[in-house]
């Protein structure tokens, strides 16, 4: 996370937005573009154009090839990568600070003149259905994707980044210029640099490569609505996948930092409530855990446990119960852990140039500002046991959302579930204090944050549907 002081932003006659986080003692640079463009910005019929023309990208321009591009890059030393959300779409290259030239003009040539050539297409046609077949045999995966399937039903929110085979062997060559056409404007972009750079050179070198942006900006993708539902799959592993998911909200809600710090007390260390309970004291899984996934309008908690299929009907009594239980409970012990944890975590984000250029490029596309670290401390410090123990007793306002895959025979029903997580009894009084933060009113307007990338990285929502994913190499997607 970046300091406001340390930042400088720019806005090019053609709206084009220039972000640049100096950091003179360090002798590397990390330059992304990001767009503000993907899966909530599709309909049924192109599910999953936005990550293919992500790999498209890397297949050649007007003056350069597929293997040219990448050539040239790496004899440069840099590190190329990229990838597709619910939300953005980034490309992005770390390398010297002597490469801040090279790193400009590449990116320039791939976001304006992609030429998407029918043999590249085609043989990235075959890539992509790899990617997905492989997202299949991941259990994990496939719980989340019916969780969200479940949550946002017949919504872009609801549907998977990859999107289905069907889509990637049918899109044709046009309908990714068109998209650039569509998404890829001016006004839908920002340039972000972090490191050893000089703001006035970034943008005399944005002005002179960024030139052919289209104008415009893309209408609004709709608000997901939250549904809730229950969705169970048997597949050929050896454990049962579970997870209970809960209505939470946006980030740009006032209580959205309550709302994830009560998470971190759930689920969120090897001392919090579900690992103790679950694990330590049970033996019920290896693994458990309590999440957020969301976007600027709207959000959901989820528990997640993967054990036997014997244990299954064990262990969902139990995860419920914590949930109901912390906000009966919750301490400011717990609290203070927490948020010392994620303070913890914002300042080792200064480490890296990657992580500052994703904070600052994801700030200021959403926002249009960098957020400062002393306002997010702020609001993190402000969260009170009340709040916590408040937007614990909120999850249960809702239906839940509930996902198994794997040896779920034994998962208990819907309405079993539902009637573990009842709903608490209303509130004596409103609660506004929160909403007096910043001064953010209870009507102000409401996209895996950003308290910062550090808070995508604690939680792992990440690049893809929220979920945790290790950094990609090229053509990984």
């Amino acid at each position: 996370m970046a300091k406001a002081d340390t930042t400088r932003i720019t806005v090019l006659e053609n709206g084009f937005t220039i972000v640049t986080d100096s950091v003179p003692h360090v002798e590397t640079m990390s330059a992304g573009v990001y767009v503000g463009v993907g899966a909530k910005n599709e309909v049924p019929e192109n599910n999953g154009i936005s990550h293919f023309l992500e790999h498209l990208m890397f297949k050649g321009t007007k003056t350069r090839t597929a293997r040219g591009l990448i050539e040239e890059l790496e004899a440069d030393g840099l590190g190329v990568n990229a990838y597709t959300s619910k939300e953005i779409t980034t490309y992005h290259l770390t390398g010297l600070k002597e490469s801040l030239g090279k790193s400009i003009e590449v990116l320039a040539d791939m976001v304006q003149r992609s030429q998407f050539p029918q043999n590249e297409l085609d043989s990235e046609r075959e890539v992509v259905k790899q990617e997905i077949a492989r997202s299949r045999d991941n259990p994990t995966r496939q719980m989340f994707d019916q969780l969200q399937r479940q949550a946002y039903p017949d919504q872009p929110y609801g549907r998977t980044v990859l999107g289905p085979e069907a889509n990637i062997d049918a899109l044709p060559r046009q309908a990714f210029f068109d998209y650039v056409k569509e998404n890829y404007t001016a006004e839908n972009m920002v340039l972000a640099i972090s490191g050893n750079v000089d703001h006035d050179e970034v943008v005399a070198l944005a002005k002179k490569h960024f030139d052919e942006l289209p104008q415009g900006k893309p209408a609004p993708a709709k608000v997901p609505e939250y549904v809730g539902g229950y969705e169970k799959t048997e597949g050929p592993i050896e454990q049962a996948h579970f997870a209970i998911g809960m209505k939470s909200v946006g980030r740009n809600h006032p209580d959205y930092y309550a709302h994830i710090l009560a998470a971190q007390i759930l689920g969120g260390g090897m001392s919090s409530r579900l690992f103790e309970e679950v694990r330590e004291k049970r033996g019920l899984v290896y693994t458990t855990s309590a999440s957020y996934t969301g976007n600027d309008e709207t959000g959901m908690i989820y528990t997640y446990g993967g054990t036997k299929e014997t244990q299954l009907a064990e262990m969902v009594p139990v995860m419920t119960r914590e949930i109901t239980r912390l906000s009966e409970d919750a301490t400011q012990a717990e609290l203070d852990k927490v948020r010392k944890g994620l303070m913890t975590s914002l300042a080792g984000n200064q480490e890296a140039m990657e992580d500052r250029r994703e904070s600052v490029g994801k700030d200021v596309l959403r926002e249009g500002r960098v957020v400062p670290m002393e306002e997010l401390k702020a609001k993190l410090d402000a969260v009170t046991v009340e709040d916590i123990k408040r937007v614990a007793a909120d999850w249960r306002r809702n239906a839940p959302t509930v996902s198994g895959y794997g040896k779920v025979s034994k998962m208990p029903g819907y309405d079993e579930i539902k009637g573990m997580l009842p709903p608490p009894s209303p509130p004596a009084m409103r609660a506004d204090r929160m909403y007096s933060l910043a001064g953010i009113r209870p009507d102000a307007a409401q996209d895996d944050i950003d308290i910062s990338s550090l808070i995508k990285r604690q939680l792992k929502p990440a690049n893809r549907d929220g979920q945790p994913a290790p950094r990609k190499k090229f053509g990984m997607g």
